[in-house]
């Protein structure tokens, strides 16, 4: 009796585990198939052989000349990350969005010579980060692992991963880790309020 009981047990824990590992296999080709299909822009080490060419699109734009032309998020970003980043005040370049992102990007830009490896980063400590906050609510990884396999199959996440550099995935890391954060303050014993 206690031996069938052990081998019911092993079967349930390994098929635990297969379908965890199943569910992680499907969320990394998800993510892993849209980074793939824009792997140029990834691998690219010329960011600031671009600049000059991101300096004149955002004087030419809207942004900085009333009857400029539209330029896209990710240009604009692309851009302030490089100028924050060579010293120029914040207030003259985009001030209505937060620095913290754009200065973000402009360091990567400066380390790899490549904008868009910030949202990799980032996109990744999102995942592992809500991950986390799900191994916080609940016992089961398999449990955890839902939201995850959902976040894989969303446009507006993928998209993120497409058009890049955008604020929204640094931003979300920040919030996910506040979230973590706090969820670890409640569950210790040692309470401030």
């Amino acid at each position: 009796m206690a031996m069938a009981q052990k081998k019911i047990s092993n079967l349930k824990s390994n098929l635990h585990k297969i379908f965890f590992v199943f569910l992680l296999g499907v969320i990394i080709f998800n993510v892993g198939n849209t980074i793939w299909q824009q792997k140029e822009k990834y691998l690219s080490t010329n960011y600031w052989q671009r600049y000059p060419g991101l300096k004149k699109a955002y004087y030419d734009s809207i942004y900085a000349n009333k009857k400029g032309s539209w330029l896209p998020d990710e240009t604009l970003y692309s851009f302030n990350g490089g100028a924050l980043i060579k010293g120029v005040n914040p207030i003259l370049v985009n001030p209505e969005v937060s620095v913290l992102g754009k200065y973000i990007i402009g360091l990567f830009a400066l380390i790899f010579n490549n904008e868009h490896i910030a949202i990799l980063v980032f996109s990744a400590i999102s995942l592992i980060m809500l991950f986390l906050i799900g191994r916080q609510i609940f016992s089961s990884s398999i449990v955890a692992m839902t939201p995850l396999l959902f976040i894989s199959f969303e446009p507006i996440f993928l998209n993120q991963l497409r058009y890049t550099p955008l604020l929204d995935i640094i931003h979300l890391s920040f919030l996910l880790l506040t979230f973590y954060f706090f969820n670890v303050s409640l569950v210790s014993k040692k309470h401030v309020f």
